[in-house]
């Protein structure tokens, strides 16, 4: 079926793909699927349209099985996977690697602090809490300020953002040094950039930190917009990049009775979930960076030309995540909540001296992305 709009934009559908997306055929109250793909995909008879006809903005398409689909003229032009004249667009657009929504930075073109958001503002405004998971999108860090130096108002800032997740250290949990640390978190030492969970499956979306209590002296959170690293090092070593798309690497956790392992390659990908993007299903970006010098296992499964490769790209990849430029650095105090993108944005400490204590938990993805749909929805 051939479509043109009062702009001069034509796209075409095959019948199938029209039957497949009825709207009738979705239930009103689950919002879900009622049409058998697999019987359609082979009943071609069936499934062809016989005549189409336009009613002002509404577009009647009858089968030859007898069913009749309504469509909306603008859902049909923000879904069309088949313009006429614009094939090689859609065709260059799988080569983007990042979401155009996300904004590259570095330490002069971005400070958490620039999206700040109260406590008390955040508890009582849905549009304040729909800027902070935007900077999520967009930045991959959130800043909120004047949080109650509790656990209690960790978790009503966590109750904003979606149900917390509970991994092998609780649902909520904090930083403070221990005596026999099962963690480098739990010391005064420092911690070099990394994303946390490399070595489980699916690592937490989101991460939050909490600071209550903050060191006599030392103890600077870093970030670095992984994403930006990556960027650089596909312009500027092509080879290096590759790699780490395709070659897996052991990541692991033993903390007993917990042994856990997981071997993945450092750069995964993805497709856009983001229903304002007509040419998102098309275009494959990366989602996620895992990097964890830490927590890397033993590389006894490379081949030895693999091996040669990882010691050569490994520093390269390294330098441009420890580059100065790169490291955004800064003090929080009592109170500061700043929340981030684990898969994006990776994170560290610098040494302390005295007592420093951040509480914090973690989030899957799905959570956060959910919720900032919905808001969207109700504010728009």
């Amino acid at each position: 079926m051939e479509c043109e709009w009062n702009d001069g934009e034509i796209a075409m559908f095959h019948s199938v793909w029209l039957r497949d997306h009825c709207p009738l055929c979705i239930n009103k109250d689950t919002k879900q699927r009622e049409v058998d793909t697999a019987s359609i995909s082979t009943c071609n008879d069936e499934s062809a349209a016989l005549e189409v006809a336009v009613c002002g903005d509404r577009v009647h398409v009858d089968f030859a099985s007898g069913h009749r689909s309504n469509f909306a003229s603008k859902w049909l032009k923000e879904n069309a996977y088949w313009f006429s004249h614009r094939q090689s667009q859609k065709d260059s657009a799988r080569d983007t690697v990042f979401n155009p929504k996300k904004i590259l930075w570095n330490n002069s073109t971005f400070c958490p602090t620039n999206t700040e958001v109260s406590f008390a503002e955040l508890e009582r405004s849905d549009a304040a809490l729909l800027k902070s998971l935007t900077a999520l999108e967009t930045h991959g860090i959130a800043y909120i300020s004047q949080c109650p130096i509790t656990m209690d108002g960790t978790e009503r800032v966590a109750n904003r953002i979606g149900r917390v997740r509970e991994t092998l250290y609780g649902r909520m949990w904090d930083t403070a040094p221990k005596d026999v640390p099962n963690d480098t978190a739990y010391t005064n030492v420092g911690l070099g950039l990394h994303t946390d969970c490399t070595y489980m499956r699916d690592p937490p979306g989101l991460q939050m930190l909490h600071c209550v209590a903050q060191a006599e002296e030392g103890g600077e959170n870093t970030f670095v917009d992984g994403f930006n690293a990556l960027g650089t090092l596909r312009s500027d070593h092509p080879d290096a990049f590759d790699f780490f798309a395709s070659t897996s690497l052991p990541f692991y956790c033993v903390d007993l009775p917990v042994h856990l392992k997981m071997v993945s390659p450092v750069i995964d990908f993805g497709y856009s979930c983001d229903d304002d993007d007509t040419q998102a299903a098309s275009r494959r970006e990366i989602t996620q960076l895992r990097f964890n010098n830490s927590d890397r296992g033993v590389l006894s499964h490379l081949s030895p030309n693999q091996i040669q490769n990882f010691y050569e790209y490994w520093p390269l990849l390294s330098s441009l995540i420890h580059d100065e430029e790169a490291i955004l650095k800064f003090r929080m105090s009592p109170g500061d909540v700043v929340i981030f993108d684990n898969h994006r944005v990776l994170h560290g400490r610098e040494s302390f001296v005295g007592f420093r204590n951040m509480l914090g938990c973690y989030f899957d993805r799905d959570e956060w992305e959910s919720r900032l749909r919905v808001l969207r929805s109700a504010l728009r």
